[in-house]
């Protein structure tokens, strides 16, 4: 797969290890809000057919609330989830020892797929809100196409983001060696896709007793089974998310040497078990008691980014080294050459003509003495003859001092070499 041509741009060490850290921010952005995309459209749909089923009205409620928190700020999609991405992207094409290969191809394959899934979304988030507000909710026959079709291109997005991913990490960043088709179907393809689909749906869980369960003391029935569904669901995703993280983590090889990896991975685990504790733990008064789960399941969500960029250090380290050196190279070879360029453009027939022509001549006496009879003294010293162009200073008491001229060393440097070529050539 070489449809595109793409070029890495050389970096200094510094500037890699920067771009690690963007890295991190990026791909749990990224990673956060495709989850949330996953995991709400998913709830949603199911709010929808449980509707159907139960015929109350507060789970439509649920399902287009949902929907609306995913698509009420056109800004949200840009700055949380394409903008992210594209920064995943060129991160990895500048760690790449060789960004036309499949795994950045992959990569740029879901900056096309990402888009078409959110305007899928949005297109259906309109059409049933504007069918809701028209019509009555027992009108309501159940889910478009669009809202599976959507939910497809989302899921094929996290599958092709997290084998890319899981490629580069056990090639350790070598193109060479890397086959993203059977990486994503390879055991850790699979636990790491899988693992991304859990998380998902932990998040839309959580988001939805957080912000959008508001229990009606009216409707005990909704409530007890709204509230008991959805701790049962965030056990059972919480501990399938905690075992296949672990999972995971354990089979990358790689990084187990790594201390601060092993050291963001168990707070990781930590605030993820705090927060199935804490939802499941809450008998009474759910909706009261979600900060301390939230909060902690947010900590899980950084400190899974923050394992991943760990693991993507880790894989690059050989690119880094090569590519830094490319750096330094390049920019040696820069300077050099941009000193050369300098000397060169420095016009010392100009200042001849700007700044001694008013008081020497190469044949004749005016204020000062001729070039002739002055120059061919430095014949074998054009430093000297520099460094008195530089600061003059009196030497024939029949002439007055030569005023300085202000001139550059280069300009000096210049200068002496054409009068010399002019006199004693």
């Amino acid at each position: 797969m070489n449809f595109f041509h793409i070029e890495s741009l050389p970096h200094s060490l510094s500037t890699m290890n920067l771009l690690v850290f963007l890295l991190f921010i990026a791909n749990t952005l990224f990673i956060s809000y495709l989850a949330s995309l996953i995991g709400g459209t998913y709830l949603s749909n199911y709010f929808r057919n449980l509707y159907l089923k139960k015929k109350k009205n507060e789970y439509l409620d649920f399902s287009l609330n949902m929907y609306e928190k995913l698509n009420n700020n056109i800004l949200t999609p840009f700055g949380l989830g394409i903008a992210p991405l594209f920064s995943v992207v060129f991160i990895y094409i500048q760690f790449s020892d060789n960004p036309n290969n499949s795994i950045i191809t992959s990569l740029i394959l879901t900056t096309i797929l990402f888009p078409i899934g959110l305007i899928i979304h949005k297109l259906d988030y309109k059409k049933h809100s504007k069918f809701l507000a028209h019509n009555p909710y027992s009108a309501f026959k159940g889910n478009s196409g669009l809202s599976y079709l959507s939910l497809f291109f989302f899921i094929v997005v996290a599958l092709i983001f997290t084998g890319s991913e899981v490629s580069f990490y056990q090639n350790f960043g070598k193109a060479g060696s890397a086959n993203i088709f059977s990486t994503i179907f390879s055991l850790n393809g699979i636990i790491s896709f899988v693992l991304i689909l859990a998380i998902s749906y932990l998040f839309a869980i959580i988001n939805f007793l957080k912000f959008e369960f508001k229990p009606k003391e009216s409707d005990n029935d909704a409530y007890h089974l709204t509230k008991d569904k959805s701790s049962a669901l965030f056990l059972y995703f919480g501990i399938g998310v905690f075992v296949l993280f672990l999972v995971r983590n354990f089979m990358f090889n790689n990084a187990i040497k790594n201390e601060p990896f092993w050291s963001i991975f168990l707070v990781a685990l930590l605030s993820l078990i705090v927060s199935i504790y804490y939802v499941n733990g809450s008998k009474n008064n759910l909706q009261k008691s979600m900060k301390v789960p939230y909060a902690a399941f947010l900590i899980f969500i950084l400190g899974f980014g923050g394992s991943d960029a760990m693991l993507f250090r880790n894989a690059a380290d050989q690119n880094i080294a090569v590519i830094s050196k490319k750096y330094d190279k390049e920019m040696e070879e820069f300077h050099i050459t941009h000193a050369a360029e300098t000397e060169v453009k420095v016009d010392a027939e100009g200042i001849y003509f700007d700044k001694c022509i008013s008081c020497h001549d190469m044949d004749k006496k005016l204020v000062g003495p001729a070039f002739k009879d002055v120059v061919p003294k430095f014949k074998d010293n054009q430093e000297a003859l520099k460094d008195f162009l530089l600061n003059p200073t009196k030497i024939d008491p029949n002439y007055p001092p030569m005023p300085n001229q202000g001139l550059k060393p280069t300009e000096a440097k210049a200068l002496a070499e054409y009068l010399l070529k002019q006199i004693v050539q």
